[in-house]
């Protein structure tokens, strides 16, 4: 039998430091700009099999997603 733990705790550990840290909500229903469930859990899938930390996951995924927003026009001004 196969434990998904350690994967569960990854995934939670990237999310938490996506919302409390960088303070981007990943709920594509309540942030529109995020991406998707499943474009979310491909790039999880991906951090993991090439065996990123955590930190430099959600690092990426804040820098994507702010790429995102600057190309869609979004104001990315601190308010």
């Amino acid at each position: 039998m196969f434990s998904f733990g350690a994967r569960k705790e990854y995934d939670g550990e990237i999310t938490a430091k996506l919302n409390n840290d960088f303070k981007i909500d990943t709920e594509h229903a309540k942030n529109p700009n995020f991406p998707g469930i499943l474009t979310y859990y491909a790039f999880l899938d991906e951090a993991w099999s090439n065996k990123g930390s955590p930190e430099e996951a959600a690092t990426r995924m804040a820098s994507m997603y702010y790429c995102g927003l600057v190309k869609n026009g979004n104001d990315v001004t601190e308010r």
